[in-house]
């Protein structure tokens, strides 16, 4: 309960599709997904605290794997941009040797020649340092393509707006091309979505 809203996590912190009840959740997880489809490069979603922003994250990422694109999900708050890398490359799974450079390009180009791309999802990213969050930008330096090969989206509290406003994340933030901001559920969206979940697992028509 923030003042007179209701959080998602406040009334069940396991719900997963059942937040595409609320229209405000439904919404988000569309244009997200459509966004990162058809071509956006980074996608931010923010929202205050347990306003269901790590749902609607494992939502996109369940059904960018249901189109076989690759997922990987950033939640331990590298400390540098080294850090940050050698988790990207831990979660790839690759048995390329070599510098992050050459491993990393590698795999794009296996993605490439299967028309996929590599979705990377990073939860708290307000908790990042500067560098460390500027440091995403690279990625998209690794290797030129017609079609995108790196997605990323942005998960955090309001405090993400300031830090990407930092200097040193320029050139992340002209990457930026949607911003999603979750609000808490007000009296009539908590009613109407109780009583959906109510109908629905009661069976009633």
């Amino acid at each position: 309960l923030h003042k007179w809203g209701y959080t998602l996590a406040t009334m069940n912190n396991k719900i997963t599709s059942e937040a595409l009840r609320s229209r405000q959740y439904r919404r988000a997880y569309e244009d997200i997904c459509s966004s990162l489809v058809y071509g956006e490069s980074v996608v931010k979603l923010t929202g205050i605290k347990d306003t269901g922003k790590s749902v609607i994250s494992q939502l996109v990422c369940r059904h960018m794997e249901e189109l076989n694109h690759h997922v990987i999900v950033i939640d331990n708050h590298p400390a540098t941009p080294v850090d940050l890398q050698n988790e990207i490359i831990q979660q790839l799974s690759t048995n390329t040797k070599g510098s992050f450079q050459k491993v990393f390009d590698y795999y794009l180009q296996t993605l490439a020649a299967a028309r996929h791309f590599l979705l990377i999802i990073v939860e708290d990213a307000h908790q990042l340092d500067e560098q460390t969050l500027a440091s995403l930008h690279t990625l998209f330096e690794v290797r030129n393509s017609s079609e995108p090969l790196i997605k990323i989206v942005l998960v955090g509290q309001p405090e993400l707006n300031d830090l990407l406003q930092k200097p040193r994340c320029k050139s992340l933030t002209q990457r930026v091309s949607r911003s999603f901001n979750l609000k808490c559920m007000d009296r009539a969206e908590v009613r109407e979505f109780a009583n959906n979940f109510i109908r629905e697992r009661c069976g009633a028509s």
